[in-house]
């Protein structure tokens, strides 16, 4: 009896101890499998997470910079000159913008940015050594006597070549821009008569002399813009229908300035006539309703919605349109065309722009 009693004890202690381990075990997986769909459950919706946000900022990335989209901001404008601490113009004037380039009137980079430098050879007397970059922008305005003021046998010719009737040309432009930009205020009569010879009279011998002032900007062996005119392109006998007729295959785009209100189809049309007239590539290097000048003088001469609005349908024409290659809005420094306030700040202007 005690044998048999002693048999079945240890039948149930063995059964017992099976069990046991049995619903331990079954325990331990249905614990295992809970953790890795859990595990797998989070690890998803990481990644998910991980997704979103790359979308998220992919498309920040495409919507917020245009390559074409650039400004031009002088290199030494300050702003808020009243207060204690006046800002002037940094990258990080540049970068609210979200803008692909910039330049600044000069051929010299002012600051380091995200956005691409494109230097600019102003006038006769403004070429530096060397060129960085892939492009340089010839003068600027050179119909203007006020700007860089240079006739177009000027631009092309070599000062030894210049004849006669060529250094009478360009002397008359000298007299032009003491008429119209003197500070003092010149006048024809005065002129005239003045003992002092003119600007274009005064020359100092120079070992460029036997090269003319393009074929200094060639010689960088950049892709190089034309000079950008003050005035319409499209006029018969204008500056750069004659300076194209000479100079055709020696630029390889050509670059315009336009301040001619807020009508955004009379700013595309005018570039589809440039592009069909010259067939070049176009970059709009100065562009606004207004200029500076008529900003002055009536800064409020445009609503709000309607510079919005230019800006939109033009910007929205100019991204998809193939031979627009760069466009930079002209800031007016005041008005409703300004892209900053007296502070720096961005104006509503300033906001749309940096939007598109």
């Amino acid at each position: 009896m005690n044998k048999e009693y002693i048999y079945i004890a240890v039948t149930i202690l063995v059964l017992v101890t099976f069990v046991s381990i049995g619903i331990y075990i079954y325990s331990e997986n249905q614990v295992s499998i809970e953790t890795s769909t859990t595990t797998k459950a989070v690890s998803q919706s990481e990644k998910e997470t991980t997704v979103k946000d790359k979308s998220k900022t992919l498309s920040v990335k495409v919507e917020t910079v245009s390559s074409k989209k650039g400004v031009g901001l002088p290199k030494f404008y300050t702003f808020g000159k009243k207060q204690v601490n006046p800002k002037k113009t940094d990258r990080t004037t540049v970068e609210r913008l979200n803008v692909g380039w910039y330049y600044n009137w000069s051929a010299k980079k002012p600051f380091e940015t995200n956005a691409e430098f494109v230097p600019i050879v102003w006038g006769q007397n403004s070429f530096p050594e060397s060129i960085e970059g892939k492009y340089v922008l010839g003068f600027n305005e050179p119909d203007h006597p006020c700007q860089s003021n240079l006739t177009v046998n000027r631009v092309l010719t070599a000062y030894n070549k210049l004849t006669p009737t060529m250094k009478l040309e360009i002397d008359l432009a000298a007299k032009r821009r003491v008429i119209k930009c003197s500070s003092s205020g010149g006048s024809v009569s005065k002129l005239a008569s003045t003992k002092t010879p003119s600007s274009a009279r005064i020359h100092v011998v120079s070992e460029n002399d036997n090269i003319s002032p393009w074929d200094r900007l060639e010689r960088y062996k950049k892709l190089t813009g034309s000079p950008a005119t003050a005035s319409n392109v499209l006029k018969k006998g204008s500056w750069m229908r004659s300076f194209h007729s000479r100079a055709s295959k020696r630029y390889d785009f050509i670059t315009l300035h336009w301040y001619e209100g807020v009508n955004p189809n009379t700013f595309i049309k005018y570039l589809q006539n440039v592009y069909a007239t010259f067939k070049k590539p176009i970059w709009i290097t100065e562009y606004a309703p207004q200029t500076y000048g008529d900003s002055k003088q009536n800064p409020n001469k445009y609503t709000q919605s309607q510079i919005d609005n230019f800006i939109k349908v033009t910007s929205n024409w100019m991204n998809k349109t193939e031979y627009i290659h760069r466009y930079a809005w002209h800031n007016s420094y005041i008005g409703r065309c300004a892209l900053f306030d007296a502070d720096g700040e961005l104006t509503e202007t300033g906001k749309t722009y940096s939007a598109m």
